[in-house]
């Protein structure tokens, strides 16, 4: 960290407890650094990996540079270098979801993936500010001005105005649990990678949105009842489970949760809107 970082990929750096994974980001063209559960002289731990952060602190480094990507497998150790990167003024970064579950990704023979998976992850904070809608105008906030749900129309009238391509990036979710203000709504990461996903939309619902904005009938509904809603359209009509899922954005990029079979289409999600 004596030197700026050259390019934008090399300013991430991912924090994983597998050797063997780090040494595929590596590998990939990705920053990676392992820690161990008790330092051994060779590799640091979350503990004494902080301490070595706050001895540089202060002696002209570039620390500021970069972002810190905790992605270990045991949430504890994520959320204490969380903490310190929040104290310390450093971006730290939740990630989690990269490699939880996914120890195949240490082969060799994964290497792609793995690139493809950081890839997709530093995309999700590099994008374009003009590309992304400015949050706050789908929101609804209470008095306190903590989030407490969303504008539907608001999300009908950007979809309709800018989504020219027919197509929607989902990047994200709301989610609702207890904070330090209580219970309210709060911008999150997706729960999984597969979460981050391009939509295509159709002509004929293009159309419906644009009758939508036109009659401004939207019903006292969320959004995610609308989700529910179009799940249980595709299963309907027989779509192939693993487009649903891909869809939804339940895809498993480890395994094969459900049957390719068509006639388990309508037993996936199932909710319909009475």
């Amino acid at each position: 960290m004596e030197t700026n970082p050259e390019g934008t990929a090399q300013t991430y750096i991912f924090l994983v407890d597998n050797q063997d994974i780090a040494l595929n980001i590596v590998m990939s063209g990705y920053q990676a650094l392992c820690l161990v559960q008790e330092d051994d002289g060779y590799y640091f731990s979350a503990d004494s990996f902080i301490e070595e952060m706050r001895a540089i602190q202060f002696t002209g480094s570039c620390q500021c540079a970069y972002h810190y990507v905790a992605s270990c497998s045991v949430k504890w150790v994520n959320d204490k270098l969380l903490t310190f990167f929040k104290d310390a003024g450093l971006d730290g970064k939740a990630g989690w979801q990269l490699f939880k579950e996914k120890e195949y990704l240490g082969k060799l023979d994964n290497q792609k993936e793995v690139e493809k998976l950081l890839e997709q992850y530093i995309l999700r904070f590099e994008r374009n500010p003009k590309e992304e809608p400015e949050l706050s105008r789908f929101h609804l906030f209470d008095a306190k001005g903590n989030v407490k749900g969303v504008r539907d129309m608001e999300i009908v009238d950007y979809l309709v105005e800018n989504m020219k391509n027919r197509e929607i990036h989902v990047g994200g979710q709301l989610v609702y649990y207890e904070g330090d203000e209580g219970y309210c709504f709060h911008d999150s990461e997706t729960k999984t990678d597969a979460g981050i996903r391009d939509i295509p939309m159709t002509q004929m619902v293009y159309d419906a949105f644009r009758k939508q904005r036109e009659l401004n009938l939207m019903p006292s509904i969320s959004s995610h009842t609308l989700r529910h809603t179009g799940c249980t359209r595709l299963g309907e009509n027989n779509v192939n489970p693993k487009v649903m899922q891909y869809v939804m954005g339940c895809w498993m990029s480890s395994g094969h949760p459900f049957s390719t079979d068509r006639s388990g289409a309508k037993n996936i999600q199932m909710h319909r809107l009475q």
